[in-house]
């Protein structure tokens, strides 16, 4: 636990909000590669920004799709009161992608971030047959 907790505070101070999204995508990725998810591949899958795969090959189902966005970009990211958010937006066309192109039904969370919010949720409401 001191390994996951030490990764992500060094992770949180990487964050620069002059920097790109593409940057703290990276920081991310890196941080989960590095930390109890190296048995997954976990990297970008088409226009999504980044996947947790549930095997170790990025030919393994797809199990968590994550939508980031720089630190200062929280006006893309849903609140409770406004979900009508780029991110969710795009986490719901990644999502449907996998799930009715790919035939995936294998994924098991969503999550949008910019470093400094996230909305996460398991899928239990969005999947009906």
């Amino acid at each position: 636990m001191d390994s996951l907790r030490d990764g992500l505070q060094k992770m949180l101070r990487d964050v620069n909000p002059k920097e790109s999204e593409e940057y703290h995508k990276t920081l991310l990725r890196d941080y989960l590669k590095g930390h109890d998810f190296g048995e997954y591949f976990v990297g970008p899958k088409g226009r999504s920004d980044l996947v947790i795969h549930t095997g170790k090959t990025a030919d393994s189902p797809v199990g968590v799709i994550i939508e980031t966005k720089g630190p200062l970009n929280s006006s893309e990211m849903p609140r409770v009161e406004n979900l009508n958010k780029k991110a969710l937006q795009e986490l719901l066309l990644y999502y449907l992608r996998e799930r009715i192109t790919n035939n995936n039904i294998d994924i098991k969370h969503l999550i949008a971030t910019n470093g400094d919010s996230k909305a996460e949720g398991p899928l239990q409401g969005f999947r009906r047959g």
